[in-house]
Formats: C-alpha cells, sequence, structure tokens
C-alpha cells in the first residue's frame, strides 16, 4: 500500500503554548482519520482529509506526500493492482500490459509531488541539520518510482527514482541515527538488489550496486516493529515478502494483525486466505473464504462474490495436488 504515512506535525509553528498545542492536536486527530480512511481502502475520504491537513500547515512536506500517495493507490486499487499476490515468485506484474491513471487522478498525484518537494528543499535551507526534509524527499521520489514501475512500466525510470530516493534515506539516517522509518526504503533496496538473477547481480555490483534479501528483510522488520510513521506500510510490505520467501504462516499473522485494524479493508482478508492456503491449512484458509464470501453476499457486491469464488476453486486445486504428491 502507501509509501509513507507521516507524522510531522507543526513542522513552522510560529508560536509555543496553547495554541501550538490546539494547532498539534488538530492535525494528529485529522492525520489519524486521514490514515484509517486510507488504510480501510476509502480514498475519497482520505483525499479530503489530507486536503484539510494540508490547509492547516501548507508549509510541510508529509501532508502533500500523503496526498499523492493516496491518488495514486486509488488508481492502483482501481486497476485491481493491489493485491500482493501479483508480487508472487512468478512476477505476473512484470508482464502486464502498461495502463493508465485517470487524468485528474494523473495531475493531482503529480502536482501534490511537486509540491511536496518544493515544501521539502525550503525545509532543507531552513533546517539544513534536520532529517525530516530529506525523509519528505526520500518518500517523493519512492512514490515516484511506485508509479513507473507500476502504472507506466517504465522501468529504468523506476530506478532512478528508486536510486534518488535511497540517496535521500541514507542522507536522513546519517543526520539522525536513531530515526528508523527511513529503514523501510533501504530494506526494499537491499531486498531488489539481493533478489536478482546472478548475472544481472554482477553487472551491478560492477557499477557499485549491491543487496542481500535477508538484509533487506530485516531493515523492514526494524519499521514494521519500532517504526514512527511508516509502521503499517512496513507491516503490509513485510507480509509480501514473507510470501515470496515461502513464510506463510509468518505473512498470516501480520496480515490478520492488520484487518484487526483496518476491518474495511478486505484485500487483507483475501491475502490471509492465499496464505493459509499456501501453508497447506486448508481448512482455516476455507473458513476465512467463506466468511469473505458472506459478507460479499451480505453486501450484494457480485465482484467480491466472484473473487471468492474463483479462489475456492484454485484452494480445491491446491488441495487436491496436495493429496496427490
Amino acid at each position: 500500500m502507501k509509501t509513507v504515512l507521516s507524522l510531522w506535525l507543526g513542522v513552522f509553528l510560529g508560536g509555543q503554548g496553547v495554541c501550538a498545542t490546539d494547532f498539534t492536536a488538530r492535525a494528529a486527530t485529522l492525520r489519524q482519520a486521514a490514515d484509517n480512511h486510507f488504510y480501510n481502502l476509502e480514498y475519497d475520504a482520505a483525499l479530503a482529509d489530507y486536503g484539510r491537513l494540508i490547509e492547516l500547515n501548507p508549509a510541510g512536506p508529509a501532508s502533500y506526500n500523503s496526498l499523492a500517495g493516496a491518488y495514486l493507490y486509488r488508481e492502483l486499487f482501481r486497476l485491481g493492482l493491489l493485491e500482493s499476490a501479483l508480487f508472487g515468485m512468478e512476477n505476473r506484474f512484470l508482464v502486464q500490459k502498461r495502463v493508465e491513471m485517470e487524468p485528474a487522478a494523473k495531475a493531482g498525484f503529480l502536482a501534490a509531488l511537486k509540491n511536496a518537494r518544493a515544501a521539502a528543499e525550503a525545509m532543507r535551507v531552513a533546517r539544513p541539520a534536520s532529517a525530516m526534509p530529506d525523509y519528505a524527499l526520500c518518500t517523493s521520489s519512492a512514490l515516484q518510482a511506485t508509479e513507473y514501475f507500476m502504472i507506466e512500466k517504465a522501468w529504468f525510470a523506476a530506478l532512478r527514482s528508486g536510486k534518488k530516493a535511497k540517496y535521500y534515506c541514507e542522507s536522513a539516517r546519517r543526520k539522525n541515527p536513531e530515526f528508523i522509518d527511513p529503514y523501510l526504503t533501504l530494506g526494499v533496496n537491499e531486498y531488489v538488489m539481493g533478489s536478482l538473477p546472478l548475472p544481472v547481480k554482477i553487472l551491478a555490483a560492477i557499477g557499485g550496486a549491491r543487496g542481500s534479501k535477508s538484509k533487506g528483510i530485516e531493515y523492514v522488520q526494524r519499521v514494521a516493529e519500532h517504526g514512527e510513521r511508516d509502521r503499517d506500510n512496513a507491516r503490509i510490505l513485510l507480509a509480501v515478502l514473507y510470501r515470496r520467501e515461502k513464510r506463510p504462516l509468518e505473512a498470516a499473522a501480520l496480515l490478520q494483525s492488520l484487518f484487526a485494524e483496518f476491518p474495511h479493508n478486505y484485500l487483507f482478508e483475501l491475502e490471509m486466505v492465499h496464505a493459509y492456503a499456501e501453508a497447506r491449512d486448508f481448512p482455516r484458509a476455507m473458513e476465512i473464504l467463506n466468511g469473505f464470501r458472506q459478507t460479499a453476499i451480505a453486501a450484494g457486491d457480485p465482484m467480491r462474490q466472484n473473487q471468492a469464488m474463483r479462489l475456492s476453486e484454485r484452494i480445491e486445486r491446491m488441495e487436491t495436488k496436495g493429496r496427490g504428491e
């Protein structure tokens, strides 16, 4: 899901005391509501709330990045690109055709990124020792890389933006070694570089780029456990990585905790079904799937009912194959 959800509040507040406290409390409440909407797939409500956060503090880059993320992930959801099954070992997303964002969403996404970068650069001048503007620039670059990768299928452009994200996150980490959240982007970089085929790894190493899958997972775990701003993002990504690494029960545990916190996000429920099926716990997979199907029927949602039917057929095939082995 979103690359970064930040809690940077009152960055350029001019005063102290009651006014600053009231501002921070209002912003914190609004951000919590916006983030809950985002993770519950309620993107229109999230967009509205992030817009209100920007009105509260137009000089802070974090809310612009959150707004950009909401535009992007609303489109990824609309296009059916949010299921982590897309990122299984078969890498189906690599062979999918290029897709298009709706023009208004694309314009909103690019405008929000532009504003986030401008605000971060201004903050960098005002507070050169702070890690926050570097982290904001890391976030903007990572969001742009995601759009290039998932929407435009522009691999080299995605790589360039990814390298920028790594650069800014490393800068943030140097400025504040206790700041955990930059390890999410750094972990993604480590895992991706460590997952490349051997000939590509050799070429990448010649260019100075190296990576380690185990270190990448370790970094993401660190953010999932101790992150302040990106903890939920890290938990979602970690579930994806656990499935890729054939650790489905660990993925299922993470997905269960996420679904408990964001019960309107039915994708977490579907991913739990996949994870338990991969662990060969077919009764548990079907139990969750039956609950999902009943909810879809009660809601009169034919799309989810069809998803449940297809997934049920897939689990039956997996179970039949398992008995024959």
